[in-house]
C-alpha cells in the first residue's frame, strides 16, 4: 500500500483496508480511526486497523459466548398448550391474556413473542365477536320475519 504524506481532504477520507473481493472498504468516514504512524494521512475502520487484531478476535469470541449464555439463562421462552388451555370462549381469551402477561413479567415468555400472541388473540376475539353478532342478527331477522307473517306488524 502506498500513502502520501499529505492529509486527505475530508470528502476523500476512507479506510485504507480492502474487502475480500479487493474493492475499497466502504465504512462511513465518521467511524474511521487515524493511523498511529501517519495521523491525518491514513485511516482505518475497526475491522481493518492492524493494531486492533486482538480486540477483533476478542469481540468475535465474546459475541458467540454472550448469546449462548443468554440463551442458557433464559431457558424455554415459549408457552405450551398446557400453559394456555383451550381457546373456545371469550373467557378463555381473557385467561390467555392473563397467562401471557404473567409469563412476560416472570421472564418465561419474551416480549416479542407475547406481542405476536396477543395480536393473534385480538384477531381471534374480533372474529368471535363477528360470528356472534352474525348469529344474533340472523335470530333477530328470523323473529321479525315470523312476526311480519303473523300479522303483528
Amino acid at each position: 500500500m502506498t500513502a502520501t504524506t499529505e492529509p486527505m481532504p475530508e470528502a476523500e477520507i476512507r479506510c485504507a483496508g480492502t474487502r475480500k473481493d479487493g474493492s475499497p472498504c466502504g465504512v462511513d468516514p465518521d467511524l474511521l480511526l487515524e493511523d498511529d504512524e501517519q495521523p491525518g494521512v491514513i485511516h482505518w475502520c475497526f475491522n481493518h486497523h492492524p493494531a486492533y487484531e486482538a480486540e477483533r478476535e476478542l469481540a468475535r469470541s465474546r459475541g458467540g459466548h454472550s448469546k449462548a449464555a443468554k440463551d442458557r439463562r433464559s431457558g424455554s421462552r415459549f408457552l405450551t398448550t398446557h400453559d394456555l388451555g383451550d381457546l373456545e370462549t371469550p373467557a378463555d381469551a381473557l385467561r390467555w391474556s392473563q397467562v401471557i402477561a404473567g409469563s412476560v413479567v416472570t421472564g418465561k415468555l419474551g416480549s416479542n413473542a407475547a406481542a405476536v400472541a396477543l395480536k393473534a388473540l385480538e384477531a381471534w376475539v374480533k372474529a368471535h365477536e363477528a360470528v356472534d353478532l352474525e348469529a344474533r342478527l340472523a335470530e333477530l331477522e328470523t323473529r321479525v320475519e315470523r312476526t311480519t307473517r303473523g300479522g303483528m306488524v
